[in-house]
């Protein structure tokens, strides 16, 4: 069936709806004007609402469509001949233009006949349906066949002297007390209504009623449609479980893809990983034992074995400084947040502490600023790692040769929700075309200065762990910008 755009409310209580397009062809017609029509199918669609029009009712009916403007609605009324069946239909509502220029009507039979059971035969098709009811204009049944006690189950006695409420599904009651109040207003005018009964073992029966009000009375049939409809339901819940199961198939495959993205990200680390850590860790070692080989060779050399030691001190503290890397990688990667309130003073204070005995500490003036006294609360281990390999840094690539040489470190606690930390030096700077690759595993800006190249992936990793971001500008000779945005109160995992 041709989808419907939506359309702009039409005041119309009627049943029946069309949709036409500019030359009148069918865009649209609903079930109960296909069923009123007799159309099993969407044959209907096939044909021009032209053909329809009765020879008297086509000029007067073309001249209001010409006439009527977007998002105008009119009253209408017109004869039409049923190709299918020639059968002489009256019809009348309200008709409407959207503003694209589609046509929407909404109308209902209309019943010349004043005799209620001419009116049945030949509206109804009496002889077809075994289900029909009587009631006042309040809905109280007054008169019910034998059809509608076999199909329900209730006596006689019962229908007559209750409600048509009372065996209708209380979900339904409402829309149906509706239906009654419309046919009221629309006398000798044929409205249709689907709802749900309950029949006297508590059975859902769907039933497609045709009703009409004349002189105080609604008289109308019934057709039992439960099978139809249940199957209609039956198929609306097959293609909702599919349509869910696609989606949840879309979104499985969503996560399998990133899965795997993850998986090769780590599996590509792991290879660098095992390819850096191995010749790390070597070149240090194969340095001490050259160097112990040396000094057994000049044994009785006192000023070389000291210059040796020496030697062998610098690559202890390179092998020191690497295994605390890989501890400080293990760390972030496997353990959850442990939340505390932390005093970033005394964490940087701790940090120079342990920095102190490093090759160039000395010449290095350090300056510390902490504005605003917001509570700041996460996990201390981490906080000591990112602000360790940052001085770190600073220390190992500041300028050998230059006096003035400093790190100022700015740490804003005004707000609640979050603390930034800057780190900002005057060192050796690092080319512009390295900064895209800077956090990445055992990347190393310059060989002049020895480094394992896990610094500042460490940080990063360490700061998005913490639910945090990193910033990073650096210009050569300048020195090197850092930035830090910390959540003051993180999940504990991230």
């Amino acid at each position: 069936m041709t989808t419907v755009p939506s359309f702009y409310s039409l005041e119309i209580s009627s049943e029946l709806q069309v949709v036409l397009d500019n030359q009148l062809t069918f865009i649209y017609a609903n079930e109960l004007f296909k069923s009123a029509m007799k159309y099993a199918d969407d044959s209907l669609l096939q044909t021009s609402f032209a053909d329809w029009l009765h020879p008297e009712s086509k000029k007067d009916f073309i001249q209001l469509v010409d006439a009527l403007q977007p998002l105008e609605i009119r009253h209408f009324e017109c004869h039409l001949i049923n190709p299918q069946s020639q059968e002489l239909v009256h019809i009348q509502g309200k008709i409407g233009k959207t503003d694209d220029g589609l046509l929407q009507w909404a109308g209902s039979l209309v019943i010349n006949q004043t005799s209620p059971l001419a009116r049945f035969k030949r509206f109804f098709d009496l002889e077809l349906l075994d289900l029909m009811i009587i009631t006042d204009h309040q809905g109280n049944m007054v008169h019910s066949n034998q059809g509608l006690v076999r199909k329900l189950g209730y006596s006689l006695d019962y229908l007559q002297n209750n409600s048509l409420l009372d065996i209708i599904h209380p979900d339904d009651r409402e829309i149906t007390a509706q239906y009654v109040r419309d046919m009221r207003k629309s006398e000798n005018v044929v409205l249709l209504h689907l709802n749900r009964c309950i029949d006297i073992e508590g059975k859902v029966i769907w039933l497609a009623w045709k009703g009409v009000y004349h002189k105080g009375y609604i008289y109308a049939l019934a057709n039992d449609v439960t099978e139809a409809n249940d199957q209609k339901i039956q198929i609306q819940k097959l293609l909702d479980r599919t349509i869910k199961q696609n989606r949840q198939m879309v979104a499985s495959r969503k996560k399998l893809k990133a899965a795997l993205d993850i998986l090769a990200e780590r599996n590509y680390e792991l290879d660098q990983f095992v390819y850096h850590a191995s010749h790390d860790l070597r070149s240090p070692l194969t340095s001490i034992l050259g160097l112990v080989h040396l000094s057994k060779l000049d044994s009785q050399n006192y000023p070389m074995i000291a210059e040796y030691l020496e030697r062998i001190e610098k690559s202890t503290r390179r092998l020191d400084n690497f295994i605390q890397s890989l501890l400080d990688f293990s760390r972030v990667n496997r353990t959850e947040n442990q939340l505390q309130y932390i005093d970033l003073k005394q964490i940087i204070d701790e940090c120079l502490e342990d920095l102190a005995y490093s090759e160039q500490f000395g010449n290095l003036d350090i300056r510390v600023s902490i504005k605003g006294q917001q509570p700041f609360r996460s996990d201390i281990s981490k906080i000591r790692v990112i602000f360790s390999n940052l001085i770190s840094n600073a220390i190992k690539y500041q300028k050998p040769d230059q006096t003035g040489n400093y790190l100022q470190i700015d740490i804003d606690q005004t707000t609640p929700a979050h603390t930034v930390i800057f780190l900002e030096d005057n060192g050796i700077g690092i080319e512009n075309s390295y900064l895209p690759r800077l956090f990445e595993m055992f990347f190393r800006a310059t060989e002049t200065v020895s480094g394992s190249g896990l610094g500042l992936y460490i940080v990063d990793k360490t700061v998005k762990k913490l639910g945090g971001q990193i910033y990073l500008c650096s210009e050569v000779d300048q020195g090197t910008l850092i930035k830090v945005v910390l959540p003051a109160n993180p999940l504990t995992s991230s």
